[in-house]
């Protein structure tokens, strides 16, 4: 078993990932710090950390595949999941909220599950 580095102990500019372009952590979204919001060459992302509280690695890798899958324009696109024998983490785009915003602007009754 792989013994991960522990997200609790990440912190505010630490880089993660590829040594060649690696993330930038800006700051966390929890308490736990499993999940951080950090840049990659200028561009925001959401990272999620494994944490081994949680389950397994296995299943981690196994979810974050899953949600590869969804495509629709109210969804933040999400990238393959980084494994190394140090990091596992899934990534996924920062949405803005503007355009979320107005985009649900357009349909006061609610908007359509498609398009």
């Amino acid at each position: 078993m792989n013994q991960f580095f522990d997200p609790n102990k990440l912190s505010i500019g630490v880089k993660v990932g590829l040594e060649l372009e690696p993330y930038t952590l800006n700051y966390p979204l929890g308490n736990t710090k499993s999940s951080w919001v950090a840049d990659q060459a200028g561009r925001p992302f959401v990272l999620r950390f494994f944490d081994p509280m949680k389950g397994s690695s296995d299943d981690f890798l196994a979810n974050a595949r899953k949600h590869l899958n969804l495509k629709h324009p109210c969804i933040t696109p999400n990238y393959p999941p980084f494994y190394s024998t140090l990091w596992v983490f899934s990534a996924s785009a920062v949405c803005g909220g503007e355009k979320l915003y107005s985009y649900l602007g357009k349909y006061p009754d609610g908007a359509p599950l498609m398009l």
